[in-house]
Parts: C-alpha cells; sequence; structure tokens
C-alpha cells in the first residue's frame, strides 16, 4: 500500500492511493481538514467499509449465496496527538466492525460470508498487523 499527497495553493490536498502487491486498484481524492472536501478520518473510515463490502459482496457472489442486504458499522478511534497535545500522535484504537446482513442462509454461513470478508478484506488485514509508518517529506 503507498500514498502521496500533494498540497495544493488553496489548503486542499490531492491524496493518489495505490495498492501494489497483490496488484489492485488506485484511487485520487481531496482531502482536507476544514470540511472543504472529507477528512483524513472520514476518508479511512469510508476507505475500509468500502473495502469491507467490496470482498464481502464478491466472496456471496462466488458462492451465490442469498443476500439481498448487508448493513456495516465500524467504529474507530484516531488520536489527533500533536495537535491538541492530548494524547500520543498517532495512536488508533482497534477498528470495531459490525454487520446485519438479511439472509436467508443458516447462521453459519452467515458467519463464514462475515469471517471470510474480514480476511481477504486488505483494509482489515492492514488494520490488524502492526505497521511502521514511513514518510517522505519532499518541497517542490
Amino acid at each position: 500500500m503507498g500514498a502521496v499527497a500533494e498540497s495544493r495553493e488553496d489548503g486542499v490536498s490531492d491524496i493518489s492511493q495505490m495498492q501494489h502487491s497483490p496488484c489492485g486498484a488506485s484511487f485520487r481524492f481531496p482531502s482536507s481538514e476544514d470540511r472543504r472536501a472529507p477528512g483524513a478520518n472520514a476518508l479511512i473510515k469510508t476507505g475500509i467499509g468500502i473495502c469491507f463490502m467490496t470482498r464481502f459482496g464478491r466472496f456471496v457472489s462466488t458462492l451465490r449465496l442469498d443476500l439481498p442486504e448487508c448493513r456495516t458499522v465500524r467504529e474507530t478511534r484516531f488520536s489527533l496527538g500533536a495537535v491538541d497535545r492530548t494524547d500520543k500522535a498517532g495512536e488508533t484504537g482497534p477498528v470495531e466492525a459490525h454487520a446485519c446482513p438479511e439472509t436467508s442462509e443458516p447462521g453459519e454461513s452467515a458467519q463464514e460470508m462475515l469471517e471470510i470478508s474480514g480476511q481477504t478484506c486488505f483494509l482489515h488485514v492492514l488494520c490488524r498487523t502492526d505497521q511502521r509508518t514511513k514518510i517522505k517529506v519532499a518541497r517542490a
């Protein structure tokens, strides 16, 4: 996984996100903490939800399981730290995921749908893996 963020003159960041191994999709989006564009935390939560639901949908489709509807909720906790001086900068709590599938499949199948989707979702795996962040700052 990788990302490049470039600050524009108006203060909004242009972010390019790439997934290199395994080869995956790349995305570009703006971000701003002053509500002119989604902030970093909103983008992270949205990305986790989209990744999970994509994996979930592919798994259900491949096995031709009955799943007319599924709602998910993600609970995340991010420390501002360096900004508000109340916590250590960059600390996070666990990502708590709650899914509510509506299906005629037996309970064991519904549980398997959720477990396999969580195991194959790249961002869920990333969130539960101890990471070292590398940041490079380049001035133009």
